[in-house]
């Protein structure tokens, strides 16, 4: 299953929970999983649970790559009482605590309450009832108890309709509130609900997000090649290392050739003093040994330095050695990260912008003329009103123009010729 598209624009601030734990049941599949996604982009870390691991696995690992938050999983069947206090131990031996606990899991029968058999009616109330009771008090427990946190309850909006009499099922849950959650939920649109129309507020969340991934397409490069300098730095340092070790090597092998020569001259000086006619001639042969001797003794101490220097290079640039290729297998790791994410984000990208194109084709050729002078311009087609503001220029919106807009009619900044929508139409 293919990583999902993100929402248009995405309402809370990116570290909103961060260093907090979120465990949500049922978070492998459907309305469980868009939560935990949507918790993980603000900065949670994850745990996810569920009678079928294999999804959360997938799920998991589709998330972390999306967030690069950290994701874990455990079974559990929330009607079984010790199976909800063994996600618990689970969850203390992964995290210190749970922050934030989602009772997402359930399930129902979209059928009228004279269909109901006993065993389907008890499979209910177990899961949707006892279960959640089970979670609420395994986890809220410690929560009450000082460590804090909060408690979540998904609950089915029923009885929107008297086909199936008060146990109707939320297969009659308005798109607008489906889609507010789980930007997918087009994808298993249900019967009863109704398609939301194209407008201009679906184009400003299409520009919003066109926006936000050209920005992440940009950044994703530079974040590369940081890494990559990184890498090279690293190597850098154990290359010049390497240099330095050389060179002392190399200093040492010359200082000992250096010496040989020497003591080849002092021997051959030996052989000539048993010649010397005069005490002159001798005294001036055992000064030139004498010399020789001296400067053979440094070229030792010199000699003896160099090797007391490679060997501290030597255990320096081995440990700077195994530091660059451990530097390395990171990069390379993060490196192939950030390029998936970067033709993940491409793809949506393509996306968005299809998305966009259908929408303006919807709205109008002088709508979508107006959208692509602005864009063109600007960089951006839509300004948002808010405070009576443009929020693209700054500059203050008449109030017969805030009542044309919200009338429905088409309208532009005078100023920065950007299209107006409501900023209320956000959320």
């Amino acid at each position: 299953m293919a990583v999902p598209a993100q929402p248009a624009v995405f309402p809370f601030a990116p570290e909103l929970f961060a260093g907090k734990i979120a465990l949500v049941t049922g978070g492998g599949t459907g309305l469980g999983r868009a939560i935990a996604e949507c918790l993980a982009r603000a900065g949670a870390d994850l745990l996810l649970a569920a009678r079928q691991v294999e999804r959360l696995e997938l799920a998991a690992k589709e998330i972390h790559a999306a967030t690069g938050r950290r994701v874990e999983t455990a079974f559990v069947n929330i009607r079984d009482r010790a199976a909800v206090e063994a996600l618990e131990a689970r969850g203390r031996e992964l995290f210190p605590r749970v922050d934030v606990l989602v009772n997402n899991a359930g399930g129902q029968f979209a059928q009228p309450a004279r269909d109901f058999k006993p065993k389907g009616w008890n499979a209910v109330v177990d899961t949707n009832l006892t279960g959640t009771w089970n979670m609420v008090q395994v986890f809220g427990t410690p929560m009450l108890e000082g460590e804090g946190g909060v408690i979540t309850n998904i609950i089915a909006v029923v009885g929107r309709e008297r086909k199936h009499g008060w146990l109707g099922g939320n297969r009659h849950l308005p798109a607008s509130l489906v889609e507010s959650v789980d930007p997918r939920a087009r994808a298993w649109e249900l019967p009863g609900m109704d398609a939301p129309k194209p407008s201009l507020h679906a184009l400003a969340e299409r520009e919003g997000v066109i926006l936000e991934l050209e920005r992440a397409r940009m950044a994703i490069p530079q974040a590369i090649a940081r890494a990559d300098a990184r890498s090279a730095a690293a190597s850098d340092a154990a290359a010049q290392l390497r240099a330095e070790l050389d060179a002392v090597e190399k200093q040492r092998r010359t200082r000992e050739a250096e010496a040989q020569d020497i003591a080849v001259k002092r021997d051959k000086l030996h052989g000539q003093s048993a010649v010397v006619k005069t005490n002159k001639e001798y005294a001036t042969l055992l000064h030139e040994i004498d010399a020789h001797a001296k400067r053979i003794a440094e070229i030792e101490d010199e000699i003896l330095t160099a090797m007391e220097s490679a060997e501290r290079l030597g255990e320096e640039a081995r440990r700077v050695e195994t530091n660059a290729r451990h530097v390395a297998q990171e990069v390379e790791k993060e490196t192939d990260e950030l390029r998936a994410r970067l033709a993940e984000v491409e793809r949506q990208l393509a996306g968005a912008i299809d998305d966009r194109l259908k929408i303006l084709g919807v709205l109008g050729v002088s709508t979508q003329k107006l959208y692509e002078r602005a864009v063109k311009a600007r960089g951006s087609g839509i300004a948002r009103i808010e405070r009576a503001t443009c929020s693209g220029c700054h500059r203050s919106v008449p109030p017969e123009v805030i009542n044309r807009v919200t009338a429905g009619e088409v309208h532009i900044c005078v100023s920065c010729q950007r299209i107006f929508v409501l900023a209320e139409a956000r959320s």
